[in-house]
């Protein structure tokens, strides 16, 4: 297994900082980045899942885990930081539901269905 951990991307404390005006662009960055990586989605790899957290900084890291066509199984990390204004709903260490937030496969469903 090769170790990625200190390339951009592959741990908590190395993400790809996404900059972007809001959640629309900063989502569509981030699978822009994993398919100039890894190759088309649901060619080369699948979604797997989404989650939010925050980083060793205080930043918050969206963590998206993704299955290679191969098989193998990673988690990439992004510092969303710079749009997650959008996600204000889910900024509460109260509510890990994600209720009235709005999630990874929701924009891109919606991204999508545009096409």
């Amino acid at each position: 297994m090769v170790d990625r951990t200190n390339e951009a991307g592959f741990s908590e404390g190395n993400p790809v900082i996404i900059e972007a005006r809001d959640s629309a662009r900063g989502v569509a960055a981030e699978y822009e980045w994993i398919e100039a990586r890894f190759g088309e989605r649901d060619q080369a790899w699948r979604f797997v899942m989404q989650k939010l957290l925050r980083g060793p900084a205080g930043q918050w890291l969206d963590t998206i885990e993704i299955k290679l066509a191969e098989g193998s199984s990673m988690q990439l990390f992004f510092d969303i930081s710079s749009f997650f204004g959008a996600f204000s709903a889910m900024d509460s260490e109260e509510d890990d539901d994600d209720e009235g937030g709005i999630t990874i496969g929701e924009i891109m469903r919606k991204k999508d269905a545009s096409r």
